[in-house]
């Protein structure tokens, strides 16, 4: 990191601009610079890294919040072994960095993920399942059709979609209820539809409560309209879900959703990953683009006296490769041809190919660097601790009044 005189100096204004005072902390209450070790501390509670307590949020704080979201399934073959290797190693690397910097994490997972590690990699479960600092969300990805630009209504480049989730679109209850079997049964990968099955639990949301022991806090937002997200909101809340996902906006602290749940809070947003290349970023660099540059953006973004929330944001694959793999097989290339398939553009119809799947893999010197500017805002936030909280979605929930907090 810079010098302490020039980060101090050139975080007074943007940091006072949020209300919080004292910056940077004269003693810190752990220094882990470079991976350097520190003495374990014992279990944290609720309230570790000054939370405020159960039922409050401190509107004078910065709270911070790390988010891996995990959704590789198709990594280099369609083996279910293979494809998760990337994932599982990442995964594995970024618990033990959380774990020694004593900083807390939310993982967003798909259920075929949590399926293909309960099977390929049951140690990475238990040790989510085990870590104090690891809290689990659920994600939804394409080809489950609530998904963005993948609801089979008129976003099909021949005009073939789920018919049958198109049907439902039209009568509330059916639609809860396609819904429902979706999040109980899960998604078919390869056609978009959901999955009949005789035990309920066997995919889906479902199905990632019954492997984690717990429902998972947050859920993302469905993508398709008003009607798929309240209706999702509601399968959601009534499987257990206490928070909700509204990307593109502020969101200020307990805002809830027209299904009820309570909207996950963000002011701004970092994403960790975006313009990494081969060339080695300087600490200056670091300290400029990951956290000077989001706070003074936070300062301008912060409702008045309201805590802000500052979230950053990486996927499983931005550690090794550059985009998700399945983007080609459930999406068309942009029209431009410049971007390749991704899912701001049009969605293929059924039956899907996973031998589509495009992978352009980071070279050495970009996952290096990816990794080093992961590793530099976990030691800013583990040197400056008492001025920041850094929570996870448990916390959140049971701040919100939604969750227990023990």
């Amino acid at each position: 990191m810079q010098g302490c005189s020039t980060i101090v100096a050139a975080m007074a204004a943007v940091v006072c601009a949020c209300g919080v005072e004292n910056a940077v902390d004269s003693q810190p209450e752990l220094v882990v610079v470079g991976g350097a070790s520190a003495s374990p501390d014992p279990v944290p509670s609720m309230q570790a890294n000054n939370a405020v307590g159960p039922n409050s949020i401190d509107p004078s704080k910065v709270y911070v919040s790390f988010i891996i979201n995990i959704h590789d399934w198709l990594s280099r073959e369609s083996k279910s072994k293979t494809a998760t290797l990337n994932s599982y190693t990442t995964l594995t690397q970024l618990i033990a960095m959380h774990e020694k910097a004593r900083l807390h994490v939310d993982f967003y997972m798909t259920d075929k993920m949590v399926r293909d590690f309960q099977e390929s990699y049951p140690t990475l479960i238990d040790d989510i399942k085990k870590s104090n600092y690891v809290a689990m969300n659920y994600l939804v990805r394409a080809p489950n059709p609530y998904y963005r630009n993948a609801d089979g209504s008129g976003y099909y480049g021949d005009g073939n979609g789920n018919a049958e989730f198109q049907s439902a679109r039209g009568n509330d209850a059916a639609l809860y209820n396609l819904i429902w079997k979706y999040e109980s049964y899960g998604t078919d990968m390869l056609t978009g539809l959901a999955i009949s099955g005789k035990d309920a639990g066997s995919g889906g949301y479902a199905y990632a409560t019954k492997i984690f022991g717990y429902a998972p806090y947050t859920v993302t937002g469905a993508s398709t309209g008003d009607d798929v997200n309240i209706a999702a909101g509601e399968v959601y809340q009534d499987m257990g879900a206490t928070l909700v996902v509204d990307h593109n906006r502020v969101v200020g602290w307990k805002e809830t959703s027209k299904s009820g749940l309570t909207i996950r809070p963000e002011t701004e947003t970092v994403r960790i990953y975006e313009g990494v290349t081969s060339k080695t970023e300087s600490d200056e660099e670091l300290d400029n683009l990951l956290i000077l540059a989001p706070m003074a953006e936070m300062a301008t973004l912060r409702p008045d006296g309201q805590a802000a929330f500052l979230n950053y944001k990486v996927h499983d694959n931005d550690f090794v490769a550059n985009g998700a793999p399945w983007d080609c097989v459930y999406y068309q290339a942009d029209t431009d041809g410049d971007d390749g398939c991704h899912d701001n553009s049009s969605a293929l119809a059924p039956s899907y190919d996973p031998a589509n799947r495009s992978i352009e893999e980071k070279d050495a010197a970009a996952r290096a660097n990816i990794w080093a500017r992961y590793q530099h805002v976990l030691d800013f936030y583990s040197t400056h601790r008492s001025s920041y909280s850094v929570v996870n979605a448990k916390q959140l929930a049971c701040y919100a009044g939604r969750a227990n907090c023990l």
